[in-house]
Parts: C-alpha cells; structure tokens; sequence
C-alpha cells in the first residue's frame, strides 16, 4: 500500500512588494517513488537535501505527477531526468499555447514539458497504480487535478492549489 510523506510545505510569503508562492511537495512511496509537485530552482537543494534524508537521489525519481502546471510547481522538471511527468491532458494542451497575459503558465513551460523524459496525459479518475488515481479539480487552472492515495486510514489527497485565486479565501462561500 502506497505511502505519502511531506518533502516541503507549500506556504505564501507576503511582503510589502507583492507575495511569492511556495508549492507543497509530497513523495508518494508505492510502485513507483512518485513526487507531487516539484516546485522552482529556490526549492531546489531543500527538496534534494529532503529526497537525500529518505535515501533517494533526483535521477532514482521515477514519476512526477503535477498538479498543475504553473511556474511554481513545474520548473524544477529537468532536475529529474528519469522521471516521467504526468499531467491532466487539459492543463498539457494549454501549456502548449497558454494565453500571452498568463503569468503563471510562462510559454517556456510547455518546453520545459516536451523535453521530459515522457509525458502522460490523464483524466478525471486515471489510476496512477493499484490504490493511487488522479481526480480532476478544475478551477485554479482549467487541468488542475488531486492525487488521492487509499492506505489503511482512507484516503490522503494532494490537492496542490485548490482555490482558483488568494482572494477567493476571504469571500464567505464558494466561487465557481
């Protein structure tokens, strides 16, 4: 039965010139070592130091799946050169020709996506491996998507962003 543990949390740091988005990274420990997210180069040697203390090296990584595909979960891609990346089939084609106003989804990142290793395209419900399938989330991009991971105290989900903006947590109900 697959595993998760937290190799960092995602967290928002605020400042009087604007704030700056830290992604959550998980490790899900099942068929294949599976990281969630992989965050951007100023993670980058928390996340190798954190991969190092549990034993695995960036090049043992065998699969990413993203959640979305915005600078701040998906720039650190090439740093895995063995790993496949899984992505919802809707946010892989916007990478491809994200509008030009996109901040968050660069043009580079669509390259970023064709020089992986392989790219898988998944949907609502794909199973990643017995007990680890994908549930799309639309609405914080069109191709969001949770990992959901059945053990024996039910069920972990990995969410990545779940509000489609900041701004949506402080309205008292649900934006669509």
């Amino acid at each position: 039965m697959a595993t998760v543990d937290v190799l960092a949390q995602g967290f928002l740091s605020a400042t009087s010139e604007g704030g700056i988005s830290y992604c959550g990274v998980n490790v899900i420990h099942g068929e294949q070592l599976t990281l969630v997210d992989v965050g951007y180069q100023s993670r980058r040697e928390l996340i190798v130091e954190r991969l190092a203390a549990i034993g695995v090296r960036p090049d043992e990584v065998q699969r990413i799946v993203l959640t979305h595909a915005h600078w701040d979960h998906s720039l650190n891609l090439s740093y895995f050169p063995n790993a496949e990346v899984f992505i919802h089939a809707d946010e892989y084609e916007y990478t491809q020709q994200p509008h030009p106003n996109d901040w968050a989804t660069p043009a580079y990142i669509g390259d970023i996506l064709n020089r992986a290793k392989k790219v898988h395209l998944l949907r609502d419900g794909d199973e990643l491996e017995p007990t680890v399938r994908v549930m799309a989330v639309p609405g914080h991009s069109r191709g969001s998507m949770a990992v959901l991971i059945e053990n024996s105290e039910g069920v972990v989900g990995i969410v990545g962003d779940s509000l489609p903006a900041r701004a949506a947590a402080l309205l008292p109900t649900p934006t669509a």
